[in-house]
């Protein structure tokens, strides 16, 4: 099933997330994929702490979400979405089903559980 999304209930969203040329800036685009790791896909003013949770959570887990060149070029930067790009896009809609906080946690720590083996049985593979 194909990702669906609506911006219109972002408060003054062709600001907050289209440039120019009415294309979505890349944060927003980030934000939108990450309704996906994070099993909430609708993002209210009665759930954005727990959406930004989920998105710490899953930076702790897997990574950082955002990655950028540096202003010298020399080097890659990672960094959390800030509590301001989070929160400015409160009203967010796509078609991702909502998990329950447990849910949320058991398909994340399973996954981390699965990869790390993987990884650790490759490394061991390789000695």
């Amino acid at each position: 099933m194909p990702l669906t999304l609506d911006l219109s209930g972002i408060s003054g969203y062709k600001k907050v997330c289209l440039d120019s040329d009415e294309q979505i800036l890349p944060v927003t685009k980030a934000l939108i994929f990450a309704t996906l790791s994070i099993g909430i896909g609708e993002w209210t003013v009665g759930n954005i702490k727990e959406v930004r949770f989920r998105l710490a959570f899953v930076s702790l887990i897997h990574g950082k979400p955002i990655s950028a060149l540096s202003s010298d070029c020399q080097s890659i930067e990672e960094r959390d979405f800030t509590k301001e790009e989070v929160e400015g896009h409160i009203g967010l809609r796509t078609n991702v089903s909502k998990d329950t906080r447990n849910q949320f946690i058991k398909r994340h720590v399973l996954g981390f559980d699965r990869d790390w083996h993987w990884k650790d049985n490759a490394r061991e593979g390789d000695i």
